[in-house]
């Protein structure tokens, strides 16, 4: 660059501020690309380490926990086949109510409960369940009733009693009850 013509166009003074001006520039840009890189790069550096080594930290506790998981999904596993024995056998409706009521025949039999009627109820869906629901009428005393519904109760077999009613016979000799319930039992969904 040559003075002499800057000299022509500016003062000394202008020149000077303008110098002045550029090197105040120059020193800015220059401090904040040294800021930057000795204080700020470092700084995101270090923030990076940071959340890498906690990345690092869960996925080790991840590892290390990775037995207990497994051994809790075994239970889990354990569990869903404990209960999926519960299930009526058959993967259609009716066929799981024809294995319903030969259940329902051999608790009658060993409760000496008479049935007068079975009717198979529509099934109804229970989340991943259906409900195969079978209505039973009979004639029994309280105390084969009592039988009948302990055995159900305690049968390996999932069975419930979504809806019963008692029904007293002879009001002035009120031994022989008749009965009328619905007695359901579970498959999976297909």
């Amino acid at each position: 660059m040559n003075w002499r013509r800057l000299s022509n166009i500016f003062s000394r003074r202008e020149i000077r501020f303008l110098g002045v001006g550029l090197l105040a520039i120059l020193l800015f840009l220059t401090h904040e690309h040294l800021i930057d890189f000795f204080y700020y790069r470092p700084l995101r550096v270090r923030h990076q380490i940071f959340r890498e080594r906690n990345k690092l930290e869960r996925s080790q506790l991840t590892i290390k926990a990775r037995p207990r998981f497994e051994a809790r999904l075994a239970a889990r596993r354990q569990e869903v086949a404990r209960l999926n024995r519960r299930l009526l056998p058959g993967d259609r409706p009716p066929v799981a109510a024809a294995r319903l009521q030969r259940i329902i025949d051999e608790i009658a039999g060993e409760t000496h409960v008479e049935i007068t009627r079975q009717k198979i109820d529509k099934p109804t869906e229970h989340r991943l369940l259906l409900e195969v629901p079978v209505e039973v009428v009979f004639r029994c005393d309280v105390g084969a009733l009592k039988d009948f519904l302990y055995r159900i109760e305690g049968h390996p077999m999932l069975l419930t009693l979504p809806k019963w009613s008692i029904r007293v016979l002879n009001h002035k000799n009120p031994k022989e009850i008749q009965v009328n319930m619905t007695i359901a039992g579970f498959i999976k969904k297909a």
